[in-house]
């Protein structure tokens, strides 16, 4: 060992990501025609918020920096906690107030976490030398808390304006912009009704029933989820955390060489741990849209002679659902 660093540090930094006067009541004027005159009007902007104020977050870290093999290899290990409080949030209003959203100061969020980096001389020639660089990083990120009264917030990111409702969750307590939706349970099948003499069928007792969300009768080939709340049949309420696209852990690694005069470097990067929503096995496995193309594993969707558990019938799901499959 010939370099040993103890570190420790703290600091609070302000953010103030917003547009500008949002405390203040601002106007904008319109001119109307009454008759023969013309008449200014004035109509507010926004709702102005009087105790609107940075949004702040709080860091304090730990660190060791240690170098080895007269500084061959260098370690450098890095903990810290981050809190940030006073959110800044478009919080949503009543629309009694003449305004849907108004800019607050609301809740905490806390990041705690790991880096780790790591430098080696591999080798150092005249001529010849390889260099080494890896880190790796450990984030959890928690909601600690919002504003009065309310323990969660849910969001969408608007990729498409065919998408109802929000697809991300943030619930006190978690991590932020879980993805909600639906856990995907298979697809019925004929084994799940009771078959009447004249054609006609109905559910058996405990098989959950799919028809209120549906907005049909359920048949066997639909799509079907799991009961959450337990009542029995599948509502907007059984929607559930299905994954988080934050990961376990991530980094990178970087090879870099000189020869002879010329330089060479290679990089990877890595994260582990973290969902993906792939909203375009969504659109491509919603195979009664006959205009488009499909994936391959819509061939093997169910039929009455291809009783498949895992790709429900050309009908057999409602669109644009967000669900864990």
């Amino acid at each position: 060992i010939n370099d040993l660093k103890l570190r420790a540090g703290w600091g609070m930094v302000g953010n103030d990501r917003l547009r500008n006067y949002l405390s203040l009541e601002l106007y904008n004027s319109q001119k109307y025609g009454q008759g023969s005159q013309q008449m200014t009007v004035l109509n507010p902007l926004h709702l102005a918020n009087p105790n609107l104020k940075w949004e702040a977050s709080m860091t304090t870290n730990l660190g060791i920096d240690a170098g080895f093999f007269k500084d061959r290899l260098n370690v450098t290990l890095d903990a810290f906690l981050k809190d940030s409080h006073d959110l800044l949030l478009n919080h949503d209003l009543p629309l009694a107030s003449g305004f849907e959203t108004q800019w607050q100061n609301v809740g905490q969020i806390r990041n705690k976490g790991i880096e780790l980096s790591i430098n080696s001389i591999n080798i150092s020639k005249t001529n010849f030398s390889w260099t080494t660089d890896f880190n790796l990083s450990l984030i959890k990120n928690t909601l600690v808390s919002l504003h009065s009264g309310k323990d969660y917030i849910l969001s969408d990111t608007w990729i498409n304006s065919a998408f109802e409702g929000n697809k991300y969750i943030s619930r006190v307590g978690e991590p932020i912009g879980s993805i909600y939706g639906y856990v995907f349970d298979g697809v019925y099948q004929t084994s799940d009704f009771v078959m009447h003499h004249d054609g006609s069928k109905h559910l058996k007792p405990g098989i959950v029933d799919i028809t209120e969300h549906y907005g049909k009768s359920v048949e066997p080939g639909v799509v079907k989820y799991k009961d959450i709340n337990g009542d029995g049949k599948i509502t907007p309420d059984d929607r559930t955390v299905i994954g988080n696209g934050q990961p376990d852990f991530f980094g990178g690694m970087t090879n870099s060489f000189y020869i002879y005069g010329v330089d060479l470097s290679f990089m990877f990067q890595y994260s582990i741990g973290n969902d993906v929503y792939n909203a375009t096995r969504m659109y491509t496995t919603m195979s009664n849209i006959r205009r488009g193309n499909t994936l391959a594993e819509v061939a093997d969707r169910w039929t009455p002679t291809n009783a498949s558990t895992k790709v429900h019938s050309a009908e057999g799901y409602i669109k644009y659902d967000i669900s864990s499959r």
